[in-house]
């Protein structure tokens, strides 16, 4: 085989080495790999600028958005290397910005309003619809924490009523636990103290049936305190939240929800 019919010598005279894979420049003469560069051959022909991501964004213009940096969205408007063009801007402000804050929720767009008006020629009072699926839905702070302090005091309720299931007896001797289910029950925490007396108060958790009135149950409690009958004449029962006197004719359910707090209190002068 004749090495001289395969490749071409570099057109550089300072160069003329055969390269069998020469590259072909825009002035339509061949070069080595060492001479295709337009600067390594002082190519006098007109060449497009090499288009590189940094030239790509080198003279873009920036996002509208204050403190960001990032070049504007833009379409191009011919080939590689050809000049580009902002994108369409914002359709209810006007304004141009970068991909990542195209979107009206992302640059708190201000134009809705009155872009949308001018197109519709409608009163504003029309755009409520459209205006609260654009914007995002505020709640205050005051009832945010209103809410979340609820949240809490409901939790809050259910471990306590969990606790007192499990450290309760019953306050009747005569309910069999295993016959009457806890949702037929009320689980109350009561505290026994005497008006102007340095006795230590006593304290005690206790379950009752639903159905139980108020007058038997403070019977059953002067019992499981030891109070003579003498004295438990005198007994009221209170809730320890508002000190609201219970009526003794009425069920303990009716005024006392699950894991409440009661005060059994008896008068000093009785």
């Amino acid at each position: 085989m004749d090495l001289d019919a395969i490749g071409v010598h570099c057109a550089l005279a300072s160069c003329n080495e055969r390269d069998f894979l020469p590259t072909q420049c825009d002035c339509l003469r061949s070069f080595c790999r060492f001479h295709i560069s337009p600067d390594s051959h002082n190519c006098t022909a007109s060449r497009k600028p090499v288009v590189t991501p940094q030239s790509l964004t080198a003279g873009r213009a920036r996002c509208t958005l204050s403190g960001c940096n990032n070049p504007l969205l833009t379409s191009w408007t011919g080939g590689v290397g050809d000049e580009r063009t902002p994108a369409a801007g914002c359709l209810a402000c006007g304004l141009s910005f970068c991909v990542h804050h195209r979107h009206q929720e992302s640059h708190t767009c201000s134009g809705l309003i009155n872009r949308v008006s001018q197109v519709n020629r409608e009163p504003t009072q029309s755009l409520s619809p459209l205006l609260s699926k654009a914007r995002p839905s505020y709640t205050p702070m005051a009832v945010r924490q209103s809410s979340s302090n609820r949240t809490k005091s409901a939790q809050l309720q259910k471990a306590n009523a969990m606790k007192m299931r499990l450290k309760s007896i019953r306050g009747d001797p005569k309910d069999n636990g295993s016959l009457i289910p806890v949702e037929q029950r009320v689980h109350v925490s009561v505290c026994y103290e005497v008006d102007g007396s340095s006795q230590p108060r006593r304290e005690g958790i206790f379950w009752f049936q639903k159905s139980i009135v108020v007058g038997r149950a403070l019977d059953l409690l002067a019992n499981r305190f030891d109070i003579p009958l003498s004295k438990a004449s005198s007994l009221t029962l209170h809730r320890t939240d508002d000190l609201l006197e219970l009526p003794d004719h009425l069920p303990l359910s009716d005024h006392v929800a699950d894991a409440s707090s009661l005060t059994l209190r008896r008068s000093s002068n009785a």
